[in-house]
């Protein structure tokens, strides 16, 4: 694999990582179900601020995640069925069961010790008057740790692996339009509430397969084009969530709808495409390795946690002007941080659970991507102009997946 790709793939893994803590860290008081829900409570700088970020901006990190993984499972070393399911079991299942029991733990720790209430703050019932089928609910079905959906879906997507390629060699077009209308009109769906996702895997199986360009800039991409683009439709479709049914009635739904997924297009484009500087710039950090170690830890442990400490914190700071965005900003990195030591303590202390949890392959091995696979990071750090940033020459040698 190109070592840009490499590069691309390890920060943008981290940077959805990151973000995701504070996607889930709003402190809004409407429970966001889908993209064009229309806020309805007052529109302020801290309500707009919070809905611009986690519903306007950062929202095309899952698709962007899916069809970097179907572009590495496409990849895979694996070449029969048996393989590839055997090393997603070690590396998906086991992870998402001891991280369900572990969130499981959590949560009665919190709500026992330290008498949080999960009942307002993760709308679910207590852990202590869940029966033996509302606790296998909660392991398998809905975890506590919301988050194991996506880890629920990669494996299911390894297992249908044979059928996606099958169809996608023969009838490419079709099916794949077929996935990019269920990705559009299937909002509300409970059963399609993740399948949805499905079209931009594929679509990175498509990639790889049909050995497609994601080197090189478009001739008609503009990074600064394309970044003004998607802030400008991430503010419209911010200010229609609020004011959009004074101004267009039912239709505002529709429409922020499709703002919603037009940004998420760009996106996608302009991450991968536009954010070569950045990452040349991050892989001269000597801390930068380091810092890719924590993804993992961050996805695993960062919710119900965050869920947990809004209400508290909203709480003891009401007095204070301005809490709820402080709330919004403090509380993800004081969360991330946790997870940070927590990766270290778990790592030192328990290197044979370290290994389990994280699903690693190799002894000794860091923790997984969950784009199913995790690149050997360069142990060399080197100074570029600019000249060389444009060729590419930014590293020593390949990462090898």
């Amino acid at each position: 694999m190109e070592p840009i790709i490499s590069s691309r793939i390890r920060f943008l893994y981290l940077f959805s990582m990151i973000s995701l803590v504070f996607v889930h860290g709003y402190t809004l008081q409407t429970q966001l179900q889908s993209p064009s829900d229309l806020i309805g409570e007052s529109l302020n700088f801290t309500s707009f601020f919070e809905m611009l970020v986690v519903n306007g901006l950062l929202r095309f990190r899952i698709p962007l995640l899916m069809l970097m993984s179907g572009y590495l499972m496409a990849k895979s070393s694996c070449h029969s069925q048996v393989c590839l399911i055997k090393s997603r079991i070690k590396s998906l299942v086991i992870p998402f069961f001891l991280i369900s029991v572990l969130s499981i733990l959590l949560v009665f720790v919190l709500e026992e010790v330290f008498y949080f209430n999960s009942t307002t703050a993760l709308w679910v019932t207590r852990v202590d008057h869940l029966r033996f089928k509302g606790l296998m609910y909660r392991i398998f079905i809905n975890p506590f740790a919301y988050q194991l959906w996506y880890i629920k879906f990669i494996f299911l997507l390894a297992v249908l692996f044979p059928v996606l390629k099958f169809l996608n060699n023969k009838i490419p077009l079709i099916f794949l339009t077929v996935l990019f209308f269920l990705w559009v009109f299937t909002e509300h769906s409970n059963l399609f509430i993740h399948a949805r996702f499905s079209f931009f895997f594929v679509l990175g199986m498509l990639v790889y397969e049909k050995k497609v360009d994601i080197i090189q800039q478009p001739k008609w991409f503009s990074t600064s084009g394309f970044l003004a683009l998607f802030i400008f439709l991430g503010i419209v479709k911010t200010y229609l969530s609020f004011k959009g049914f004074e101004l267009m009635g039912a239709q505002a739904a529709l429409v922020t709808r499709m703002l919603f997924d037009a940004n998420i297009l760009i996106g996608i484009l302009l991450f991968w495409f536009g954010i070569d500087t950045i990452v040349i710039k991050f892989e001269n950090f000597r801390w930068y390795e380091r810092a890719t170690k924590y993804g993992f830890f961050i996805y695993a442990f960062h919710a119900p946690i965050i869920n947990l400490l809004n209400s508290p914190s909203l709480e003891m700071t009401k007095s204070i002007v301005g809490n709820r965005l402080i709330v919004f900003l403090i509380m993800p990195i004081v969360v991330i941080v946790f997870c940070v030591i927590l990766h270290e303590l778990v790592k030192k202390y328990s290197p044979g659970f370290f290994q389990l949890l994280t699903g690693a392959r190799t002894k000794g091995a860091e923790a997984p991507h969950l784009l199913v696979f995790e690149p050997e990071f360069t142990n060399t750090y080197i100074r570029i102009n600019k000249n060389l940033a444009h060729k590419y020459a930014l590293f020593s040698q390949p990462l090898t997946y």
